[in-house]
């Protein structure tokens, strides 16, 4: 039979077929090239849902995910990318017919670059919503007060002082000692960990409505977010104080 589509590579596109057939027993239903690009759109569309609607939409992500790390560690790819997960950076099209190895190569090491900028950009202002869904007052950025105050929109009530720890990968999580101030660049789930050993968290972005926002209203911990001042300061080891009610960041002195 004819490889479809046309512009496919045939090899490249039958072994996805055979391997979408076999891959450990799943027995696909025989249209099953069909079904790996329709999947593969939608995880594209879908990937950045959280929670129960990415859950509905993305169930079968496991399977899909395992399929694309095997093409990657295929002969057709192998050869041509920096590791197996760089097979994540491909479009459909150039799984299907990778053409120029070296040419490929090239485009996914500079998605890899760009992807890797992009993470570490700020996040954009957000938009923060009362319980009427009616808009809040950006915060005041930067030191408003000339005493190294900064300020943001509370999250969860209280008022905490201490030695602030910046949090930036799990493996901060253990610099973490009782009574210290957290502080965030991006609100992340595992970042909750903390709350135990944490008096408070000062966010440089997030919502009210963010996970661990909500974490800090269970525990009972004083939490800022949209605290754009704090990007970029040199607050690591520094004593300092959260006030949510005054939404303030203050920093009293050196660690």
């Amino acid at each position: 039979a004819a490889c479809e589509p046309p512009s496919a590579s045939c090899g490249a596109y039958e072994s996805i077929a055979a391997l979408l057939r076999d891959h450990r027993g799943q027995n696909l239903i025989p249209w099953d090239t069909a079904v790996f690009r329709l999947l593969y759109r939608w995880l594209r569309r879908y990937a950045t849902l959280r929670e129960e609607t990415r859950y509905s939409l993305l169930q079968g992500w496991a399977l899909m995910r395992g399929i694309l790390l095997e093409i990657g560690r295929r002969e057709t790819l192998a050869g041509t990318l920096p590791d197996s997960e760089a097979v994540f950076f491909l479009e459909i099209h150039e799984i299907e017919n990778p053409g120029n190895a070296k040419e490929l190569r090239r485009k996914v090491e500079e998605r890899i670059r760009k992807f890797k900028r992009d993470r570490e950009r700020p996040a954009p202002p957000i938009v923060h919503l009362d319980a009427l869904g009616n808009e809040l007052p950006a915060p005041e950025t930067g030191a408003a007060d000339g005493h190294g105050a900064y300020y943001g929109i509370a999250a969860s009530a209280g008022r905490a002082t201490g030695t602030a720890r910046r949090l930036e990968s799990p493996a901060d999580a253990l610099k973490v000692r009782p009574g210290d101030v957290v502080i965030v660049n991006h609100c992340k789930p595992w970042m909750s960990v903390v709350f135990r050993r944490a008096s408070g968290v000062a966010a440089a972005g997030g919502g009210v409505v963010s996970h661990l926002a909500l974490a800090a209203r269970e525990f009972g911990k004083p939490m800022l977010v949209g605290v754009h001042g704090l990007r970029g300061a040199d607050i690591e080891g520094r004593t300092v104080e959260i006030v949510a009610a005054a939404r303030r960041v203050r920093i009293l002195e050196d660690g």
